[in-house]
Formats: C-alpha cells, structure tokens, sequence
C-alpha cells in the first residue's frame, strides 16, 4: 500500500489551457477552450515550452476555415505562429536550453496554448532581448 502511495505522488503533472478545434467552420463555434495536464517532465528529445505570446493572423483564421494549405490533423490546437521559454529539457535536447525563448519551426504546431511539449526539431532558438511584440510575430505574414 505504502508503495503505491509514494508512485501515486511522485508523479507529478504540469495544468494548462489550449484552444482547441474537432472541425473546421467558423472560428467563434468551433474553437474549444480545453483543460490539459501534461506530464513534469518532458519526454526524451522533448522540450517544455510556456507559451507566451501569438498573434491572431489570417492564415490562423483560414486554417481554422479549412481552407489554408496547411492542415492539422483533427483535433488540433489552434495557432500558426507564437514565442514561447523552454521551462524544461528532456534528456538528449542538445541545442535548447532552459529559458531558451523560442518559435515554431513549421506552420500548424499549435501555439494557442499555455505550455506544451514538443519537439527540439519543431522549435528554434531567438535572441533572448528582442522585445514581446517582436518576437510573437516575427513569423507572422502580412
């Protein structure tokens, strides 16, 4: 019993929110706001990214329609472009550190969310001073 207890509580998990949708439509009805619980600690080859800052942009919107050309598999966290801080690194991450501020690699990783995992491939390291507003829409097209 003891035993079980102590591998109950040692696990522990990190709580956030992600924006999320099933179908594609009208952003206003098919956007979802979702509670998730992710995992302390980051899969191998993994980083734990937090979220701070994405733009809402026509490609978003369009995504959302179903009628951009790049299509998340549904369901799928909604979000083309953001910046975000690496909290944590899973073993093997060999070019992100902790407190790292990042961007998406690739169109379509889903960025309307308050942390997530994901992989050191789908990110790449900014400078640490550029400000806020800079760096969440340095990916943005206009």
């Amino acid at each position: 019993m003891l035993a079980r207890r102590y591998c109950a509580l040692s696990v522990r998990h990190l709580s956030g929110k992600q924006l999320v949708y099933a179908e594609y439509g009208d952003p206003v009805k098919v956007l979802k706001l979702q509670t998730i619980d992710l995992p302390d600690t980051p899969l191998s080859g993994q980083v734990h990214v937090k979220w701070i800052a994405a733009p809402i942009n026509p490609a978003d919107l369009n995504t959302l329609q179903g009628v951009y050309p790049i299509k998340p598999p549904l369901p799928a966290v909604a979000g083309n472009e953001g910046y975000g801080r690496v909290e944590k690194v899973g073993d093997g991450v060999k070019g992100l550190k902790v407190g790292d501020h990042v961007l998406p690699s690739k169109a379509g990783l889903g960025i309307w969310r308050t942390d997530g995992h994901h992989k050191e491939a789908e990110l790449f390291p900014i400078d640490n001073t550029l400000p806020l507003e800079a760096s969440a829409t340095l990916q943005a097209s206009v």
